[in-house]
């Protein structure tokens, strides 16, 4: 460790210091929300708030790295493309804890929604969800059309469960509000939870910069995190001749 050098390295560019000081504000935008709203928004957040600071901290990323926009149409593309991930992600994620409220509806029935709840119920629409996808790789099911069933079946999940999943909008309300600057004031130790925020927000903002790469830099990408999702595209699922 005393002789791994990748951190001073990295920390030793100017525009690297640049890139986590612009991060650091952008991660300020939703800090400053959740401590400042009177009334925390779950819509206002997640639909204009975190949109809102990944544009921002994208746009600084790549004025950053040599300013390669290349005039207003690469702006434009940018920011698309930061959108599109980001509202990719954020379906999926809905959908996969309208999967999971629906599978625990039937089968567990809780007696009440808790956050805790709210987290056992995605863990079990993920765990499932990707249970059905190694079962379709296993038989060659991965084509397109079933990827669109699978897709599209998520957005019905949460048209179908929309009513069962509201207090999920309560629970998160309830937990950003033992942060706002009264709460802060009376309870100095939930900075620690801010903190620990704003450092998870800088790496998932920070995650969005690979989607900027038009090529591998690991070197362990193209036999791996590259190739093996081709490999299963290409054949439908898993090619039995290499299990």
């Amino acid at each position: 460790m005393a002789n791994h050098t990748y951190y001073q390295t990295m920390l030793a560019s100017r525009a690297n210091r640049k890139l986590i000081l612009r991060t650091i504000v952008s991660v300020l935008i939703p800090i400053v929300y959740i401590i400042k709203a009177k009334s925390f928004d779950v819509k206002k957040f997640f639909v204009y708030i975190i949109p809102l600071a990944l544009v921002v901290d994208s746009i600084a990323m790549i004025l950053v790295k040599d300013s390669i926009i290349g005039g207003s149409a690469g702006l434009l593309i940018l920011i698309l493309n930061t959108l599109i991930i980001y509202f990719l992600g954020m379906y999926m994620i809905v959908g996969l804890a309208a999967f999971g409220t629906r599978i625990s509806k039937k089968i567990i029935k809780f007696k009440e929604t808790r956050w805790q709840e709210m987290l056992i119920n995605f863990g079990l629409g993920l765990g499932i969800f990707l249970l059905i996808i190694y079962l379709f790789a296993m038989v060659h099911l991965i084509r397109g059309i079933v990827i669109w069933i699978l897709f599209l079946g998520l957005g019905y999940m949460v048209r179908y469960m929309k009513s069962d999943m509201l207090p999920y909008k309560e629970i998160i309300s309830e937990i950003t509000h033992e942060f706002r600057s009264d709460k802060l004031r009376v309870n100095r130790w939930k900075w620690i939870g801010i903190v620990l925020l704003a450092i998870s927000l800088i790496y998932y903002f920070y995650g969005f910069q690979l989607s900027y790469i038009p090529y591998s830099t690991a070197r362990d990408a193209n036999h791996a995190y590259m190739y093996i999702p081709k490999v299963l595209a290409e054949n439908h699922g898993v090619m039995w001749s290499d299990v």
